[in-house]
């Protein structure tokens, strides 16, 4: 999906872009409750973000709730293209407009700085996908994966 107009409304919320040692502790918290039993498995998953930090020099856009860091996404960037990802609010803080805070200020900084495109990949039948369209984000296309599994 590509962030080609103006979204639906505002986002009601302060952003702040942040490091990701700032944001760790907030992945480590999703992760870890998306992952209850497999604890050794979210901490690969924060350490993947981390190296793709370094790596790519992503940048994090986070609001906050009551002064605690409540959500967060990414935003990579090459060249003429940004990609909005891993966008997520820990669950007790969801429906409170950080999805749209997060996600708007990313692109809309992406473009400050020149981006010609802006995208983000969803699923169809997700539920996002029909949040980003709010935000501006029109679908563009389509990607599909086929999995063959070796004969038993």
């Amino acid at each position: 999906m590509a962030f080609r107009r103006p979204p639906d409304r505002p986002a009601a919320l302060a952003t702040e872009e942040c490091s990701f040692d700032e944001v760790r502790p907030l992945l480590e918290e999703i992760y870890r409750r998306e992952l209850p039993r497999a604890p050794e498995t979210a901490d690969r998953f924060v350490e993947q973000h981390a190296v793709w930090d370094r790596i790519l020099g992503t940048r994090r856009f986070a609001a906050r709730i009551d002064g605690t860091l409540a959500g967060q996404c990414e935003l990579y960037v090459n060249g003429a293209d940004s990609q909005v990802e891993y966008v997520d609010t820990l669950e007790e803080y969801r429906k409170r407009g950080i999805a749209r805070a997060v996600v708007l200020a990313a692109a809309e900084a992406a473009r400050r700085d020149g981006a010609d495109r802006v995208f983000i990949i969803t699923d169809e039948n997700d539920g996002p996908k029909h949040l980003y369209e709010r935000f501006g984000f029109d679908p563009i296309g389509h990607e599909w994966e086929f999995t063959r599994y070796p004969d038993r």
